[in-house]
């Protein structure tokens, strides 16, 4: 591909990332457009004026798309908490975005560099020069340097201010919610991670149709529909049979995964998702392994999301004798058996809650991991 016809990719790249956020962003809108409106009759029945014409004042503002501007004017309650969660919601759009073309861009520099090197060892140096000022070039594009300032701090600035004039989360809900990610990936993570449906890495799933409620506790029907998931790979190193004895040698890897989206007409603001990871055992050996935490972003019904926990792996290794009472069996980190999701909102209050396993129901948490 020419520089020419390569740069004219890139601005087409550019425009679906625009594209695309404006599109979300009229969705929800036309959400909250629509939602005001009801709001508007429901205060009116009711005869309240004051909310009347502060519904009627916020409908004109999204009308004529204004920004909205807190001038110190008072805001009823009811629709104070709309607007903090509209502005939430537009932040996320431009944090993915944002993150959308920062990725872009530093994928294209890449490509950019190994192209001029490439030029000048073929001694075509005008070539090279000609790639190495556009590689430099990028970050003059409005929308590349937007998108840069906006992960350098702006962004988490807005999210931060935002939440300060708003009142307060629960402690465990502070902080800058995680990325959705909508690149195709290859691996599975060390660490949390979240993806939008069909984004997220592939593996041999296990899907857990008998997962159940702890106790009743958050069960979230009226907020989400979620489905449990196992990824499960086992992989035998080695197995040796010599004389009625058998050494077997294994791999296994563990992802505890949860694919979810709010119910049509639903929107959930700032979500905590917590991975409770059980070993194998009875009573008291059975305990938490480990446990993987994900502070996500607001999320509408068009959102339709895949939580994926940190990777657990061990191996084990196993000798069978029959002809001896010698067994020998040894695994290098603690066995897997189960896993409890649970999602925690702004307050802090459990909204949705399951385990894999129907032994862990008394195991369940009912507050956010401090």
């Amino acid at each position: 591909m020419t520089l020419e016809n390569f740069n004219i990719r890139f601005e087409e790249e550019l425009g679906k990332i625009s594209s695309i956020q404006e599109t979300k962003d009229k969705k929800l809108d036309l959400k909250y457009l629509s939602a005001l409106l009801r709001l508007e009759t429901t205060s009116r029945t009711e005869g309240d004026l004051e909310l009347v014409q502060a519904t009627r004042k916020e409908i004109s503002r999204i009308e004529q798309g204004q920004v909205l501007i807190n001038d110190g004017s008072p805001v009823p309650p009811e629709l104070k908490e709309m607007q903090r969660v509209i502005t939430n919601l537009h932040i996320n759009n431009r944090q993915q975005a944002a993150t959308a073309t920062v990725n872009l861009v530093d994928n294209l520099k890449s490509y950019a560099a190994t192209r001029s090197i490439e030029a000048t060892r073929q001694d075509n140096i005008s070539v090279a020069v000609a790639w190495k000022e556009w590689e430099d070039g990028l970050n003059e594009n409005e929308q590349v340097g937007a998108a840069y300032s906006s992960m350098g701090g702006e962004i988490d600035r807005a999210v931060a201010s935002e939440e300060k004039s708003t009142g307060e989360f629960h402690e465990a809900l502070r902080g800058t919610p995680a990325n959705i990610q909508f690149d195709k990936a290859k691996e599975f993570s060390e660490t949390p991670k979240i993806y939008v449906q069909g984004s997220e890495p592939i593996g041999k799933e296990k899907r857990m149709q008998r997962a159940t409620t702890p106790n009743a506790k958050g069960s979230g029907h009226t907020i989400i529909r979620g489905e449990l998931i196992l990824i499960d790979e086992d992989d035998t190193i080695s197995n040796s049979r010599y004389y009625g004895s058998q050494w077997k040698e294994e791999t296994h890897l563990y992802v505890p995964r949860l694919k979810f989206s709010p119910l049509i007409g639903k929107t959930i603001d700032r979500t905590l998702v917590v991975f409770d990871l059980y070993k194998r055992g009875t009573g008291s050996k059975r305990s938490i392994i480990r446990t993987d935490t994900l502070l996500l972003p607001p999320l509408t019904s068009d959102d339709k999301v895949v939580i994926d926990a940190g990777i657990y792996a061990y191996e084990t290794q196993e000798y069978d004798s029959r002809w001896s009472s010698y067994d020998y069996k040894n695994s290098t980190a603690d066995e897997f058996y189960g896993y409890i999701v649970t999602l925690f909102d702004r307050d802090g209050e459990l909204i949705y809650q399951r385990t894999t396993e129907r032994a862990l129901k008394d195991h369940a948490r009912e507050t956010p991991p401090r």
